[in-house]
């Protein structure tokens, strides 16, 4: 099985990892979320869009007080460890973000722009290392298709230097802003060539799975048609000898390197 699932990594960039491992985590999560979000669907859907990220905001500072925990972490590197024969010496993402995106329907204010990061790589946004980093995508209830995260096939084969982008100014999201503490991006980089863009496909995330990809895989976009709220949380993890001789830059949001020991 070790053996399938590795080659499956490999030649298309992303598995999908059954969670029972995390049940009683998942079970804590959604509850703060029902918590916070006990309201009907069209009152978030109507909220402007700082204050449902400050809201986001306050729920994600609760998730990370009752449930991100080492042992959270813990439990999600030991299985990956076991099912793609990762190197024991990994670092974790100092910083685990909440995203979470209204439908984007007829009573909605939220837009593409607003609730969705688009495509890309995460070295986009940060040093080169940062394509060895494997990310982990945790879907607090279960997904529809049309909710779930989009990628671009085998584009983790892509080298960076066939990608080109461009950076949008003057976005709707504000530096330092609750969704920029979030994770999403106030100067976000369009790709313009390199990546057919049409062949983009959707994850399909099965019942009590999580995803596991690498960031080369282009991905984002992740627009939500289904009439539910979708609530995720991310993180990511590297091996210790892809950082050798590296300086890890300080996340903002912590005031910690942006990849810490377990």
């Amino acid at each position: 099985m070790q053996k399938k699932t590795i080659k499956q990594f490999e030649e298309n960039g992303f598995f999908y990892l059954q969670s029972i491992f995390l049940k009683r985590e998942i079970i804590k999560l959604r509850e703060i979320v029902n918590l916070y979000f006990s309201k009907s669907k069209s009152y978030y859907s109507k909220m402007n869009h700082t204050d449902f990220y400050d809201l986001v905001l306050k729920v994600q500072k609760k998730i990370k007080k009752k449930v991100i925990t080492g042992t959270f972490k813990k439990k999600i590197v030991n299985q990956l460890i076991t099912e793609i024969n990762l190197d024991k010496n990994l670092l974790v993402s100092s910083y685990i973000p909440m995203f979470v995106t209204r439908p984007l329907d007829k009573n909605s204010i939220a837009t593409s722009e607003s609730d969705m990061v688009s495509f890309h790589r995460d070295s986009f946004y940060g040093q080169k290392f940062l394509n060895h980093q494997i990310n982990i995508w945790i879907p607090i209830f279960d997904l529809e298709l049309n909710q779930n995260l989009q990628y671009i096939p085998f584009s983790h084969k892509i080298e960076d230097n066939k990608i080109k982008t461009k950076r949008l100014k003057n976005f709707v999201i504000k530096k330092n802003s609750s969704a920029h503490k979030l994770g999403m991006l106030y100067e976000p980089k369009m790709i313009k060539s390199g990546v057919n863009i049409k062949k983009a496909k959707r994850f399909k995330v099965p019942k009590n799975n999580i995803l596991i990809f690498k960031s080369k895989l282009i991905h984002g976009n992740a627009l939500n048609f289904s009439k539910k709220i979708r609530f995720t949380i991310a993180f990511g993890i590297i091996e210790k000898k892809k950082l050798i001789k590296k300086r890890i830059p300080i996340n903002f949001r912590e005031r910690l390197p942006q990849f810490i020991d377990l």
